[in-house]
């Protein structure tokens, strides 16, 4: 991922020359520098996600077969009074069966049973 400064400082807020060795490739910023010389490549999202994330991606996805093979699902939406996130526990017909609290349906994305 690229980031280009210019438009978050604007160029006549250049950063002052670094000290520190240039990365392979690129031009040492010296005080003659145009701002063009200080645009920063930064790479902050990895190529794939961490394995705790991809562990925690699985067991979402069982929690949500089992889910399905009961018969039942979890449905989120916002309630437009206040704002806030309802989470129901609905059957295959669409029928509420019961509101889960937010603590409680990220138990059920953990493993945890929803009854």
């Amino acid at each position: 991922m690229n980031f280009d400064l210019t438009s978050i400082i604007g160029p006549q807020r250049a950063p002052a020359p670094t000290r520190s060795a240039p990365p392979d490739g690129a031009r040492p910023a010296t005080r003659g520098a145009s701002f063009a010389d200080h645009l920063v490549s930064v790479d902050a999202v990895p190529a794939t996600p961490p394995d705790e994330v991809l562990d925690a991606i699985g067991v979402a996805a069982d929690a949500h077969e089992q889910l399905a093979a009961s018969g039942r699902q979890l449905h989120f939406r916002i309630d437009e009074g206040s704002g806030k996130v309802v989470i129901e526990l609905r059957d295959d017909n669409g029928s509420v069966l019961r509101t889960v609290s937010p603590s409680k349906a990220l138990g059920v994305a953990g493993g945890e049973s929803v009854d």
